[in-house]
């Protein structure tokens, strides 16, 4: 048999189990982990799906499920919605253009406590059928808690209220030595009617020395901490250099604060990099203590990057005359949210250049205080589309994802599971956006049937693409060239 003749013969197999050789099985991404909803907000509901040379959209459906429940349907090149839940209704949407490279995510709009639970991706193609369901959490964030003081002859109330988060907390308090004194505390916790916890904090002390507490909530689904350290200092002295609340034989509570018993004035922001997605609005999370001497006429609110001015908040309304061209129209503070704390600046259709530490700066009367984290801005990358090249003695594989970022890890595993990447031609190139291709070729010299796996992870958000190839070599009727 001729070279010529023997190239054909492996072709021909190859289309005929187009789904068994020389191609990756059918199988669709969604995500590992539960992903985290916030209350009112959108979220991207993350599907892809392989992609080969014989796709057709025509001939590609794609349906979001909860149970029998249809959330988003998609087929004859379009969305079919005559079926949808009333719940979902005018709030999902789907990628259309991004469809063609695998991508089946689902946008879901304003979302609510009853979005919570178990979402099915469905996508059938011209190259297989699958469905695959993971859950979904939302979440609220808790407010800066409010602070009460009441004051009796022989003792102090501190009372403690957030109200309006999701899930449940967990609340703790600390003494000065930083052992948990949770248990000495009346600590309610409630439910309103839209099923958001409210929470009810009491700490009461007796005539105490100079000392410290400090309390912790915790929102779990959403790695939210607000730490709040309470000093609290008895003095003795009759001095009238400071403003007696409770006099009596020569005692006075004190709580050395801007206003008297009030908490420390500490603004809260995200201790790890929050990850925006490209082209997507990012939350940049920032809370305040806010007291009951607070005016929102006397609280200023600015965020920059370095000397770079991105949203100014004072006199009651923004001032953007001084803000960074880059940022026009682009940002927006909560103006409802303020006067419980919120500070948070909502960035919108981020971009890499987006990348790097913000500032955010808060004064009101009870204090002034600036705090500095890192953005980071990532993009997802694609299903990785498979090309296939034979010739007479080989067969070389190219697997190309286009438009991530950041850089990726790349490893391929041959089918016992060792690490063969550095046998395999790996390029990655940055286009004229900043954004990443990878272009990696597996050649096999006359393989025997075996099985290969592509990994391709994006750290920043936690994605990992991996794709096994089974690799089938057919020697019925060969001869040798």
């Amino acid at each position: 048999m001729s070279w010529k003749s023997w190239t054909t013969q492996i072709f021909l197999v190859c289309h005929l189990f187009l789904k068994t050789c020389f191609t990756a099985e059918f199988e669709i991404s969604v995500p590992r982990e539960p992903p985290v909803a916030i209350l009112g907000q959108h979220v991207i509901l993350d599907c892809s799906f392989p992609v080969g040379k014989a796709w057709d959209l025509d001939r590609t459906v794609i349906t979001w499920q909860r149970g029998l429940e249809v959330i988003h349907s998609f087929y004859y090149g379009q969305d079919q919605l005559d079926r949808q839940s009333p719940h979902y209704d005018k709030r999902t949407s789907l990628y259309h253009s991004e469809i063609e490279r695998g991508n089946a995510s689902l946008r879901l709009e304003r979302t609510n406590l009853g979005d919570s639970g178990d979402y099915t991706c469905f996508v059938s193609t011209m190259l297989g059928t699958q469905k695959k369901t993971f859950q979904l959490k939302v979440a609220a964030f808790y407010p800066e808690p409010r602070q009460n003081f009441t004051v009796s002859p022989s003792s102090l109330e501190l009372l403690l209220t957030s109200q309006g988060g999701y899930p449940q907390p967990s609340v703790q308090w600390l003494d000065d030595r930083g052992d948990d004194v949770t248990s000495d505390i009346v600590t309610n916790i409630s439910v309103d009617t839209l099923g958001l916890y409210s929470v009810f904090s009491t700490l009461t002390i007796q005539k105490p020395p100079n000392t410290t507490f400090t309390f912790v909530l915790k929102n779990k689904d959403l790695g939210q901490e607000i730490r709040r350290e309470i000093n609290l200092h008895f003095d003795k002295t009759g001095s009238d250099a400071v403003l007696p609340v409770v006099l009596q034989d020569r005692c006075r509570w004190l709580v050395f604060l801007p206003t008297c018993f009030t908490a420390e004035f500490e603004i809260s922001v995200p201790r790890e990099p929050p990850v925006a997605i490209l082209g997507q609005h990012v939350i940049l999370d920032c809370s305040f203590p806010v007291g009951k001497a607070w005016d929102l006429d006397r609280t200023v609110i600015t965020w920059q990057r370095g000397l770079e001015v991105i949203h100014s908040f004072y006199y009651g309304r923004d001032q953007l005359d001084r803000q960074s061209p880059h940022y026009d129209k682009r940002t927006s503070l909560y103006h409802s949210e303020i006067e419980r704390g919120n500070a948070s600046l909502r960035l919108e259709r981020t971009n890499l250049g987006d990348s790097g530490d913000y500032t955010c700066f808060v004064s009101t009367m009870l204090g002034t205080q600036k705090k500095t984290f890192q953005l980071k801005v990532a993009a997802f990358y694609p299903e990785p589309r498979q090309n296939f090249t034979v010739s007479p003695s080989s067969l070389e594989l190219l697997l190309t994802s286009q438009g991530g970022y950041p850089q990726p890890s790349v490893q391929w595993l041959d089918d016992r599971g060792d690490d063969v990447t550095s046998d395999i031609v790996t390029n990655i190139s940055v286009d004229t956006l900043g954004l990443y291709s990878v272009f990696s070729t597996l050649t096999i010299q006359k393989p025997p049937n075996t099985t290969f796996t592509f990994v391709l992870k994006n750290k920043d958000l936690g994605q990992e693409i991996r794709r096994e190839i089974n690799l089938h070599f057919d020697k019925t009727g060969k001869n040798e060239p």
